[in-house]
């Protein structure tokens, strides 16, 4: 959700480090 990825940018200034942040929520969500 919105707040899950504002927590993530916090976090992951990187672009792909940020991707591959939200990539593995995703696969967690599916899961």
């Amino acid at each position: 959700g919105m707040s899950e990825d504002v927590s993530i940018n916090k976090f992951f200034d990187d672009p792909m480090l940020l991707e591959l942040a939200r990539q593995d929520a995703d696969l967690q969500h599916i899961l």
